[in-house]
């Protein structure tokens, strides 16, 4: 068992942010002044409408479901609660949209309270329209005196069946401690299949992800009462195709795949790639100053985790991983000394950008956090910063993360805004100024000598493309160190225009230099001068 000390290489202070995103719309969701609305997932359909969901906490002991729609304007569509038979603990854990634009909405009920108290699954299925198709309840529970179901996770495959796994199995504080149950029901609700997993320990096996890869078989994330961490694989049908343990205390809450043979699962302070067949490839275990908040993975198989590192303050440390779990490069961001900063969620979008969401203080004195949200590119150079707290001096807490095709930004989180816990959703675009002049195939690659020159503190650079490409345009200063990226993407054939502003980066007079790359490799570098 190999145990990596992750060494954090520090941001620089000369670093200056690329063009920060323009906020499009921000939402505070409230219920009632007085109740407490908690965020729990946040999913994007197709045509850019955002499904929210969550609960309310109407007193001590009454919690009801809460989900939410909003159009891709910000405006919202539908509110849809759930209120238990019991009127009791009803709660999300999770929310999916299936091929055919259906809602679903996963979570626990209690059914029943006192002597004869009933925890159970539940899966409600909605339309686009908000409209509920069904609502189903599922008792898996061995001992059904003292049942005991609470989902933690689920997921959904190509065919709209739908796989939810949690703690069940027995009494839950009695004798029988629970382990994994997971079901597999289809999209009318039916149940097809349940299996059951229990390690020897006498105590509580908990599951925290659930997953299905591209061909349908399902795989179950989580640690068990022995110490370790459990991945178990079963086959569509239910089969189970192999259990492979970890000695650890730290359990699995993300995986993923390859395009061959390769499973990556990720912990709080660990990663691991697995076989197919269950054979362990490779292992990272971190330092325990390092409890990972989020790993996700990009089209070439990299992993990004992000984590608070505590030092003079906290920061948000974020590192790349390759494929054979070596690291590619480390990063840290703090806004400010000693600021406290705590991530939450990563995103990485279809070029490779990095996207991590979570809270800073931004050392004020009022001790208020608001989103702190940052962009890093494919290589690890930083893009921009952005917080928002709507202007409210209030505790905000970024939860979550998701960049839709087009690279919208969608940040949701939880804020304290009036007398309870409030859901704040937040969308940002990324308009970098980028005009398409002439859509005509010109006959060359071209980068044109800016204008004006020299230029105070606005300036236009034109280029030409023949082909597709990925396309960057730097700014570097008389040194040769980039100031920013004012295109990083891939653009059609034709001709463009790129504004840069020179008092974004509060930038003194002098001689800069600007560069056209495609797909990786320079073109072209032109001289500038900034004169003020």
């Amino acid at each position: 068992m190999k145990y990596f000390f992750l060494i954090i290489l520090f941001f620089s202070s000369f670093t200056v942010a690329h063009s920060q995103p323009n906020m499009q719309w921000s939402k505070i969701y409230n219920s009632t002044a007085a109740q407490d609305d908690y965020f729990i997932d946040m999913k994007l359909d197709k045509d850019g409408n955002v499904y929210v969901t969550g609960y309310s906490r109407l007193s001590t002991f009454n919690y009801d479901i809460l989900t939410l729609k909003y159009n891709s304007s910000g405006v919202l569509q539908w509110t849809r609660t759930f209120d238990g038979r019991a009127n009791d603990y009803d709660v999300s854990v999770g929310i999916e949209i299936d091929n055919n634009g259906f809602i679903y909405v996963a979570g626990n009920t209690m059914d029943s309270v006192g002597s004869s108290r009933a925890f159970l699954y539940l899966l409600i299925k909605y339309n686009s329209n908000g409209d509920t198709i069904w609502t189903k309840k599922y008792n898996n529970s061995i001992d059904t005196t003292d049942n005991y179901n609470f989902v933690q996770s689920f997921t959904s495959d190509k065919q709209d069946n739908i796989f939810i796994t949690g703690m069940g199995g027995g009494h839950g504080l009695d004798s029988t401690p629970p382990g994994y149950v997971t079901i597999k029901v289809d999209s009318s609700g039916n149940k097809l299949w349940t299996r059951y997993y229990k390690s020897p320990a006498p105590a509580t096996d908990i599951p925290n992800i659930i997953v299905s890869d591209k061909i349908g078989n399902i795989y179950v994330g989580g640690n068990s009462a022995a110490g370790n961490a459990v991945l178990i694989k079963y086959s569509n049908s239910g089969d189970n195709l192999w259990t492979a343990s970890l000695g650890t205390n730290i359990g699995w809450n993300r995986i993923f795949f390859d395009n061959t043979n390769g499973v990556y699962v990720g912990g709080r302070r660990i990663l691991a790639k697995y076989s197919l067949l269950g054979n362990l490839v490779w292992n990272k275990f971190f330092a325990s100053s390092y409890n990972s908040a989020d790993v996700q993975m990009d089209s070439n198989f990299n992993l990004v985790t992000t984590a608070r590192l505590i030092s003079n303050g906290s920061l948000f440390a974020t590192v790349k991983y390759s494929s054979n779990g070596d690291s590619l490069w480390s990063k840290t961001y703090q806004p400010i000394l000693p600021s406290y900063n705590d991530p939450y969620s990563i995103a990485i979008d279809k070029y490779g950008n990095i996207y991590v969401t979570g809270s800073t203080d931004n050392h004020s004195f009022s001790q208020f956090f608001r989103f702190l949200t940052i962009k890093y590119s494919p290589d690890s150079t930083f893009n921009w910063a952005v917080h928002y707290n709507n202007g409210f001096e209030a505790d905000y807490q970024a939860q979550k993360i998701l960049v839709d095709t087009s690279g919208n930004i969608y940040v949701a989180g939880s804020a304290k805004v009036f007398n309870g816990l409030d859901i704040a959703l937040v969308k940002y675009s990324q308009l970098t100024g980028i005009t398409q002049t002439s859509s005509l195939i010109p006959q060359k690659f071209a980068l044109h000598q800016n204008y004006p020159n020299p230029f105070n503190p606005t300036t236009k650079i034109n280029y030409e493309l023949p082909n597709n490409s990925f396309v960057q345009i730097n700014i570097y200063n008389s040194i040769g160190r980039q100031i920013t990226s004012l295109i990083n993407k891939k653009q059609n054939s034709g001709s463009y225009t790129v504004n840069f502003n020179s008092g974004e980066y509060n930038l003194s007079s002098g001689i800069y230099y600007y560069s056209l790359l495609l797909d990786g490799g320079v073109v072209e570098t032109k001289k500038m001068i900034l004169l003020k």
